[in-house]
Formats: C-alpha cells, structure tokens, sequence
C-alpha cells in the first residue's frame, strides 16, 4: 500500500482503518457478451459488500476516501483485488476486464497511471485487456489534466469506456474529450425499450454516432428477451446485463459463452440478422469486400508497419486490430511520410525516447458489423468524413475493408435489385421477397414466426368516387404509416398488390396480445388519418353512396383496414404452404366480420 497513498504526511490509524475497509469488500463478476455469438468480450468487476464497511453506498465509500486524500489509494488496493480475482479465470486471456474508476482518481496529486502497469506485469496481463470504465455522472476537476492522463492510458493500450452514457450531465462533451474506446448506455434507456419508440430512437441515435467514431456500444441493464433482441436490432456491439447473467462473487460459475444470447443470436445469424432489411445486403458486401491484413497492436512494431506497405505498394493504409481482433483503426501511409522520405526518419520512429510508437498513428474510422444494412454503413462512412472507407466485423471480429468505391457499387447493385423486387408504386417490398421469406420460414420448423396480412375495406367505392388519383393516396398513405409501424415493432413489411399488405416477424418471443395490440395501434391510426381524403359531407355521414360489384347502389362505411395475425408455432418438421393458406382465408374472413377488423389464427405444431 505504500506507493500508493498520498505522499501526503497521513497518521497510520487513518491508513490502517481504510486497510480494513478494503479488506471488507469483494468483487462480483458479470459477463459483457457479443450479442452476435454470446460469447464473453469481458466481466465487469463489481464491488460487493460495501455495508460491513459502515457505509450505506459505494459512493459513500469512495466520497469518504476523496475526503481523506486516499482516493487513488484505496482505489489501488480494490484494483489489485479486482485483477487478482480475474487472473484466476482459466480463459482470462481470451476476455477483458471492466473497471469502474472514479473520474476524481485522475486529479488526485498522488495519481501514477505506471503503477498500475507495474501491477499488470507482475500478474501477467496485458494492458489491453483491462478496460477502464469512467462515468457521464462525475466531471472532471481538472479536464487538461484528466485528458492528458486519459491519451496516456490508450498510448499503453489500456482500454477506456465511457459507463452510464445518456444519464448524467457531461453528455457529449465526454464523448469527444475522452475518446473512448466502449459506451455503456445507461440502464434507463434499456428498461422498456422494445415497446418504447422514443427510447429506440435515442438508443439508435448513440449506437449510430458511436459506429461512425469507431466506437463499441454495450447495452447495460438488459433484463429480457425483448429488449435483447431490441439492443441486437438497433446495432448494440455487447449486451450486459440479467438476461445473460447476474452478477457473482464465485468466478467457478462464470463461462465463456452465455446460451441465453448464443441460442437466439444463432437463429438471427441463420436467419440474416435482421429480416427487414433483407440477406442481400451481406452479399453484397461480401462481393465488395477486401481482405486487407491486420496489424495487431500490441504485437506489431513500425518495423512491421514499413513492411505491410513495402508488400502491398498501392495500399494507402492498414488496418490495426487488438490482441482479441477488434478493429481499432487504420494507419496511414501518408501520415509516416514525414518520417519515411526523412535522412532519419525510420531511426527516429525505432528510437522509443521520441515518444512515437505505432499507437499513435492509429486513425479511427467507421467500424460496421457485415449484418448492418447498407444504408446504415453509407451514414456511418458519410457522417464520419473519414476518406478511406469502413472497417467491416462479423461478430466482432475484423473481417476486411470496404472502400467507399466498394460501398458504391454495392449501393447500386442494391438498389437495382430493389427496382427489379419493389412495387413501383409504395416502393416497398413485393411477392418474390414475400415468398422467399415464406418459404424459408416455413423450412425452419423449429423456429416460431408470425405474419400480418392486411386487406382495405370499401376500398372500391372509394376508388370509383373519387378516381384513381386519391385512391393511389390511401394506398401510399398506409404505406407510408406500415413502413414505419415495421422499424418500430421490428417486423418485415411489404405491399402484395393493390390494397393487399403483409407484415412479418420472425423467431420473435413475444406474447400474442403483444401483436394484436400493435396491429390494432396501426389498423386505428389509419382509419383516423384517412378521414382527411373524405370530403366534410362524407366524413359528417360516415360514409357515401356507391354502386356494389353487383350494379346495385347503396351506402358504404368509411375506409378501414382488416388484419388476420398468423402464428405459426414450432414444429416437429416443416409446414407446407398450402396449410398456411387454408388457414389465412378463414382468418381473413373472420377479421372482416369482426368489430375491431383484427384476428388471430394459430399454425399448431405437426
């Protein structure tokens, strides 16, 4: 404990007292995962029974030690608690250790960030995996300083998370001085998000400007399927939280590999990540993609950096991964040009005294999972102003390169292939990706899938009353309020023909009433916004005189939507379509006879 008090004249009461405090706490591990594969990216260490110290809180705790100025003393002796514990993982090498650090041990006059490295060595554990967590609800009594120490931190590959990101009062200000490598989003935003479109929007909004900064997201707090499933959909990197594990003082218990989110995250890889975008999308990448070879940092020198581009002359830069093959970045060749064209510019960069080592040329750049829909990695390039392109991972991992000439072919061949697929008039999907994706859900018989088909009611009277033109209107109108109803619940949306819509989801968990409240939101929303396409006379009686299919005039209702939700539970083998049919005409018919204009029919398992 010695070198890690303040040099501060302290009487040894006051140090023995807060030895014992330290004594009194454990730690409790608990798993960050990939919410592509379930496997274990890191553990957070927690800090447990803070109450046998006589303080009623953690931050109790540490606001005490502040006062004594034994912040980064204290802090120390939990840090090599923390690390000692860790190391005793037989797969401690293969994850990371997260960390929480109050912002206040960065302005404490006894600070020294190389005794935590001297700690690192002696335990065997490489710099790289230990992730320092600082949280948006603290600022930092001395900013200079902080960043400085902070830019230090990286140079030796430590890594740095921003923790409970959306909550507290530093905001963005932190996101740009601290040029984290994480950001951990606040459980609030977490907590309901899978029925909560706002939070999905803020959510979106982080992982989107996170992505475009190079920067991993975590989604803390996750309780449930649904809201894994949320996080998954909007771009989250990992998941933490009680749905994959909670928290535990015995690292016996804790695996590599959590089922919960392997075993959903399997069938999402099966079935293409994410259905409403389409699988064309990754094969399209796959074909644009380059496979440039990764430097590793640590492990790789500038010598190796020379070599990399002294075999590949045209390259312009290369990728830089970390020891678990997560992009960091890229160096650029025209940024060692100084260097390279200079009488002593190699035997600078070899000197390790100038202070120049290969992490500080480490650019960021866009980082995209090859799930991630195409228009989702030409805002992550666009927004970035980063010239070179996108770093492509799947599940995690680096994959290769896509330049943005790459991205532009890409984009074209997409949206060719959209022109050939899509109705010309709502621009949505039509009956080939509707029938690719029945038939592939149908073949996997193990997985449950519900479909939505949606058919207007009245829709001829109000055709041949007032003409084409505003009947082409209610049809866009609809489809205008589907296509977003599908990026809030998640779901496939596409236009069959005519007034004829269809919606889907797929190895989703959700309860029924779930998907008979959402239908029903979106069937009443409609029948409110069309009444502005009726004249005030027809509003005024509900409805208008017409002449029927059989010639024969009489009054119609106003304009509204009828849906039959199809459950098609897990089986033991495959459904054949025609079973589906069957079904779907009796659903149909019940919801037009219905009083909401919403059913339910269920597929039972064969």
């Amino acid at each position: 404990m010695q070198e890690c008090v303040s040099s501060l004249s302290l009487p040894l009461a006051l140090t023995a007292l807060w030895s014992k405090r330290v004594a009194e706490l454990s730690h409790a591990f608990q798993p960050i995962v990939n919410v592509h594969t379930g496997l274990v990216f890191g553990f957070e260490a927690l800090l447990r029974h803070v109450d046998r110290t006589g303080f009623a809180s953690i931050q109790h705790f540490f606001d005490a030690a502040a006062r004594d100025w034994l912040l980064f003393g204290v802090d120390m002796a939990l840090r090599k608690k923390a690390i000692e514990k860790f190391v005793q993982l037989a797969f401690y090498q293969d994850v990371q250790l997260f960390y929480n650090l109050d912002n206040r041990i960065l302005s404490m006059p006894d600070y020294s960030p190389e005794v935590t490295l001297r700690l690192l060595e002696r335990v065997g554990l490489a710099p790289c995996s230990v992730c320092f967590e600082i949280s948006e609800r603290h600022t930092f009594d001395a900013p200079s300083r902080s960043k400085d120490i902070l830019r230090q931190a990286r140079k030796t590959s430590l890594k740095i998370a921003i923790d409970d990101f959306g909550a507290g009062f530093a905001g963005l200000q932190l996101l740009y001085e601290a040029e984290p490598d994480f950001i951990k989003i606040d459980r609030f935003f977490i907590d309901g998000i899978a029925t909560d479109n706002r939070k999905k929007l803020f959510v979106r909004k982080m992982v989107d400007l996170s992505h475009v900064l190079g920067i991993k997201v975590v989604a803390e707090g996750v309780e449930t399927e649904r809201e894994y499933q949320t996080c998954r959909d909007i771009g989250c990197d990992f998941v933490q939280g009680y749905f994959v594990c909670r928290p535990t003082l015995d690292i016996t218990e804790l695996k590599p590999r959590y089922e919960p989110v392997a075993h959903l995250a399997n069938l999402a890889h099966l079935d293409g990540a994410d259905r409403r975008h389409g699988r064309t999308d990754s094969t399209l990448v796959l074909t644009q993609m380059e496979s440039i070879p990764a430097m590793s940092l640590p492990g790789s020198t500038m010598v190796d950096v020379f070599e990399a581009f002294r075999k590949r002359t045209s390259a312009s830069f290369v990728p830089v991964v970390d020891a678990h093959q997560a992009p960091l970045g890229i160096i650029r060749e025209a940024d060692l040009k100084e260097y390279v064209y200079s009488p002593y510019g190699r035997s600078l960069l070899m000197n390790k005294t100038q202070g120049k080592d290969l992490a500080d040329f480490v650019v960021k750049v866009p980082v995209c999972e090859l799930s991630s829909p195409l228009d989702q990695i030409l805002e992550a390039f666009t927004l970035s102003g980063q010239p070179e392109g996108v770093l492509l991972t799947e599940r995690g991992s680096y994959l290769g390169f896509l330049s943005a000439r790459a991205l532009l072919s890409a984009l074209h061949e997409m949206h060719v292939g959209q022109a050939r697929d899509q109705n010309p008039l709502t621009r949505l999907p039509g009956n080939s990706r509707i029938d690719e994706l029945l038939a592939r859900s149908l073949s996997e018989a193990a997985t449950r899938s519900v479909f939505v088909y949606f058919d207007f009611d009245h829709f001829k009277p109000f055709n041949d009353t007032y003409g084409f033109r505003q009947g082409d209107r209610v049809i866009l109108l609809f489809a205008d309020m589907l296509r977003q109803w599908g990026r809030d619940q998640g779901a496939f949306v596409a236009h069959v023909g005519g007034d004829d819509f269809f919606a889907a989801f797929h190895g989703t968990a959700r309860d029924d009433t779930d998907y008979l409240t959402a239908v029903t939101c979106l069937t009443s929303g409609f029948r409110h916004d069309v009444l502005a396409l009726y004249s005030p006379e027809h509003r005024d009686a509900g409805g208008m005189q017409a002449v029927d299919r059989d010639g024969v005039c009489r009054k119609f209702p106003l304009l509204s939507v009828s849906a039959a939700v199809v459950v098609v539970e897990p089986a033991q083998r495959p459904c054949q379509p025609h079973h589906l049919d069957a079904l779907l005409a009796d659903a149909k018919k019940r919801a037009k006879g219905s009083s909401g204009g919403v059913t339910l029919a269920r597929l039972e398992p064969r």
